[in-house]
């Protein structure tokens, strides 16, 4: 009997022991459940744009803000133009570079530039030649041609950036390749007077062409000034 006791004794020492040598079972570890994913409506986001294009600028909102407030990019930027302009909404510069941002920052190329023109102009935030460039750059990258436009002058004029006329032509003429009028008649321009790139009448005449076509109207002026010289 007292063996059988003894016995038992040993065997819940061996038990506390080996609980108390860390191999007790651990507390399960409370795992947050993952944030649900938020599925944009895109025939609303489409039916969204259409309606901005349109001029129903109202109808235009009441179908992009929700959008943008899930966090669509497209929606943002679009929110953000129209409150730059003014269009279905009070015109603030502060809430257009607050929905340009949040696209922007989303890697929205059209937001980026939209960015660096309101840091450019000091629209909304403080003017930054700096951080205009930055922005601009990120969209340029993406092949934004109305960015690398912008690029193509802050480089020309030395804003936020070293001025670089060779930089500057490189620029204008990625845009300019897309069919960026504006591009065309500063690549034009850059050729008049040989800046960043060997002068070149019949160069600088070719781009000058190109943008009149599309109705620029310091291109078709540099055309007829052109034509008249020969």
């Amino acid at each position: 009997m007292l063996n059988r006791e003894f016995q038992i004794k040993i065997a819940i020492l061996s038990m506390l022991a080996f609980l108390a040598g860390g191999c007790a079972p651990k507390a399960v570890k409370k795992v947050d459940a993952p944030a649900p994913v938020v599925v944009l409506d895109k025939q609303n986001l489409a039916d969204g744009l259409k309606a901005y294009e349109n001029g129903d600028y109202q109808n235009a909102m009441s179908l992009l803000k929700p959008l943008a407030e899930q966090g669509a990019p497209e929606a943002q930027n679009q929110l953000g133009e129209m409150y730059q302009l003014g269009k279905g909404v009070a015109q603030d510069d502060k809430l257009a570079v607050e929905w340009f941002t949040k696209s922007a920052q989303k890697g929205y190329a059209e937001a980026q530039s939209h960015l660096g023109f309101m840091y450019f102009e000091g629209r909304g935030i403080r003017h930054d030649n700096h951080l205009a460039i930055e922005w601009y750059q990120k969209a340029a990258d993406q092949g934004l041609a109305s960015a690398q436009n912008h690029l193509g002058f802050m480089y020309s004029e030395g804003l936020g950036v070293k001025k670089d006329s060779r930089m500057a032509v490189e620029w204008y003429r990625k845009a300019a390749d897309q069919g960026l009028a504006s591009a065309q008649y500063h690549l034009g321009y850059m050729y008049g007077k040989g800046l960043g790139v060997k002068k070149d009448r019949e160069m600088a005449l070719y781009w000058y062409r190109k943008a009149a076509e599309q109705g620029h109207d310091l291109a078709v002026l540099a055309v007829r000034r052109f034509s008249k010289a020969r």
